[in-house]
């Protein structure tokens, strides 16, 4: 087994965001709202972040990373008040990832709603069977 020296290890990990180790790929761009600002200047997303506050009271972190998805998540968190400026691959993936979900929530309520025509056209279906209420 090899010996692995502390400083080395440090090194590789410290490079990262969150739990994803690697020598980062990408250098992300983010803008909060003046809003969301205030909070959010007081946080340490990476050891390396570099912030400023911009002239309308937004606020800027620009950080370095390797893996998008626990980044994801903490950008998604912050919804409308925070917009990804760069990488462009990163904004596409923030605008992706809510219509995914939203089109799943959407085939659920159109499933139900399925089954509530079926219902409402056969009730002997659901005393045959016994069919438990799915709320709409």
């Amino acid at each position: 087994m090899q010996e692995v020296i502390d400083a080395e290890l440090d090194a590789h990990l410290a490079a990262a965001f969150g739990i994803f180790s690697g020598q980062p790929t990408e250098q992300v761009v983010l803008w909060f709202s003046a809003h969301r600002a205030r909070r959010v200047a007081d946080e340490i997303w990476h050891p390396d972040q570099t912030t400023r506050w911009l002239p309308d009271g937004r606020y800027e972190l620009t950080l370095a990373y390797s893996e998008a998805p626990e980044l994801l998540m903490d950008i998604l968190k912050h919804g409308k008040d925070l917009e990804v400026r760069a990488p462009e691959k990163l904004r596409a993936l923030v605008v992706h990832t809510p219509q995914e979900t939203l089109r799943l929530y959407e085939q659920v309520a159109q499933e139900r709603r399925l089954y509530h025509r079926i219902l409402e056209c056969r009730p002997e279906v659901n005393s045959r069977w016994r069919i438990p209420e799915i709320p709409l």
